[in-house]
């Protein structure tokens, strides 16, 4: 798996919701006052650009072709938070039977940096729930700057309804982390409406749920890696496994992408990679047993890997109209979705923080032709989250939830890209 062309990765965190992003390139341009600055909102980058040294390699997308490729936001504003119900009485109600599930963005929360978390309910209970609040409280929080108890959770609102026995995502939550590593302690707490048997909607109030203990992991140190483009034998390989034209791969996308309807969208996008996420069984390879890359309906029958999981996602967006490369490390597989360059860039990743509700880290590649989005749906629990294998990087400490941060694999010694060519 090789790639030739330079990546570095640069994005300055100047406060929780402003980043500064300057591509490498421009510094070596500054003695003839070339600067390309991007400020943006709440999402981290790397740079790529082609080495004139390369091997032989297949022809690449050109900007032509792409532009055309360019998701658009959603034509009409996304209904992220449900109308809520109204209140009867203010007799509080007790909470039903309810299970919580929730897990972290690739299960690991670094210093500083933070993580994500991701919240589902089921409700075993008889009376239907609308969830109002959900917020993590963790225990460094109450011992620094950030404040007294009153103010040391982090919350989201959300308003989604969760019928008796029903299972749902509830929404996300990015906090930052502690300034130092080890283990701590913390709560999920969620708010509630509960609907009794004559249909009247009481306020449940917000529940605390057990306590629990994180471990927070050091930042870990980046690798020293080779990188190339469109090798022959990696670029025929992927162009012919991955199948846009495949009937249940055309059915399914359309069937995801038709909660949005219009041309190819973001809210598309990110319901495809949401879906791939939650309903695809992630299955390794037999370890005696030659790496084998399964068909995107294979896949969606059977489930597979990383490999399989990304050729099953390319599939599905260039069916409907978007373009994506191929990333492989050593030991890792996941794709970029093209977005664009600097003009669509803040637009679209402040779409996709709708619609996830919450103010997430999005992470992409940059190059000549615009941006990649990273697209890695066996690590991440969102569309832009880190890919496996790789971490934030802190620069500079500016402060309390002020920092400078780039991001970088450390786990592999190669990287590896191929342009997925539609069928």
């Amino acid at each position: 798996m090789y790639f030739d062309n330079l990546i570095t990765m640069k994005t300055e965190r100047i406060n929780p919701k402003v980043y500064y992003n300057m591509s490498p390139q421009n510094f070596r341009l500054l003695s003839i006052g070339i600067i390309l600055i991007l400020v943006i909102s709440n999402f981290m980058g790397c740079t790529l650009f082609n080495d004139d040294d390369e091997e032989e390699k297949r022809e690449g997308f050109n900007y032509e072709t792409l532009v055309e490729t360019i998701p658009s936001t959603f034509a009409t504003e996304l209904p992220i938070i449900e109308p809520m119900p109204i209140i009867n009485t203010s007799k509080p109600r007790p909470l039903g039977n309810v299970v919580v599930i929730w897990y972290f963005e690739k299960n690991t929360v670094y210093r500083d940096f933070g993580g994500t978390l991701k919240f589902n309910l089921q409700n075993n209970g008889t009376d239907n729930l609308y969830i109002y609040q959900i917020g993590i409280k963790p225990e460094w929080r109450n011992s620094n700057s950030f404040g007294d108890s009153s103010t040391s959770g982090i919350y989201s609102e959300v308003g989604k309804y969760v019928n008796a026995t029903e299972k749902k995502y509830i929404g996300m939550i990015y906090f930052p982390g502690p300034s130092q590593s080890g283990e701590f302690k913390y709560s999920i707490t969620f708010s509630a409406y509960s609907q009794n048997e004559t249909g009247e909607w009481n306020d449940c109030g917000s529940q605390k749920w057990t306590t629990k203990t994180i471990q927070v992991d050091e930042l870990p140190i980046p690798s020293k890696y080779k990188q190339y483009y469109n090798l022959p034998q990696y670029y025929d390989k992927i162009n012919d496994v991955v199948d846009s034209t495949n009937k249940e791969v055309i059915n399914l996308a359309h069937q995801l992408a038709g909660k949005f309807p219009g041309p190819f969208n973001i809210y598309q996008a990110c319901a495809i990679f949401d879906y791939i996420n939650s309903e695809i069984k992630y299955i390794s390879d037999p370890s005696n047993t030659e790496n084998y890359w399964s068909a995107p309906d294979q896949t969606l029958a059977y489930g597979g890997d990383c490999e399989d999981f990304s050729t099953l996602l390319a599939s599905l967006i260039i069916s409907i109209g978007g373009s994506v490369r191929m990333y492989l490390t050593d030991s890792h597989a996941f794709i970029g979705l093209y977005i664009g360059n600097e003009t669509n860039i803040k637009e679209l990743t402040g779409a996709i923080q709708n619609y996830y509700q919450t103010d997430l880290y999005l992470f992409w590649f940059e190059d000549n032709l615009g941006f990649w989005l990273i697209m890695d749906s066996s690590a991440s629990v969102y569309l832009g989250g880190l890919p496996s294998g790789a971490s934030p990087v802190m620069k500079n400490y500016l402060g309390p939830e002020h920092y400078s941060w780039t991001w970088d694999f450390f786990e592999t010694e190669n990287l590896y890209i191929v342009d997925v060519k539609p069928n």
